[in-house]
């Protein structure tokens, strides 16, 4: 049985070097791997993003849909209003700015975050989480 840990995130680009250099200098990321050839539809690169956490983009030159789909993917931060701030000046759009949200669970709980969207220069939305009051 495999370790349930994730090892990354594939995400599939037609603007494959914009959405390189804005996740590069958002996340401060170090390129580990890189292979392909470019252009070819084989080329991607992966990211270290964080401690154990790696991102990889896929050049993408297809046609047709995808065979699978996320909806979006999530990052928490410590400062959600701060990542805007950087994200915009790398030339990402705001989709959903950074809200505070109570979400009532089903056992009563209730979770607290404060929650955005973002759109990369690249196309991408991604969305960032900081949890807690």
């Amino acid at each position: 049985m495999p370790t349930a840990v994730l090892n990354h995130v594939c995400l599939q680009t037609k603007h494959f070097q914009k959405s390189i250099a804005f996740f590069t200098q958002f996340f401060d990321a170090v390129p580990l791997h890189e292979w392909g050839t470019v252009g070819k539809g084989d080329h991607a690169i992966i990211l270290k993003v964080g401690a154990n956490v790696t991102f990889e983009v896929f050049e993408d030159h297809s046609d047709h849909a995808a065979h699978g789909i996320w909806d979006h993917v999530a990052f928490t931060t410590d400062n959600i209003k701060a990542d805007f701030k950087r994200a915009e000046d790398l030339g990402a759009q705001v989709v959903v700015k950074p809200t505070f949200s109570d979400i009532p669970t089903f056992s009563g709980e209730m979770v607290k975050m404060w929650f955005g969207y973002l759109q990369s220069p690249g196309g991408e939305v991604f969305e960032m989480i900081q949890e807690g009051a």
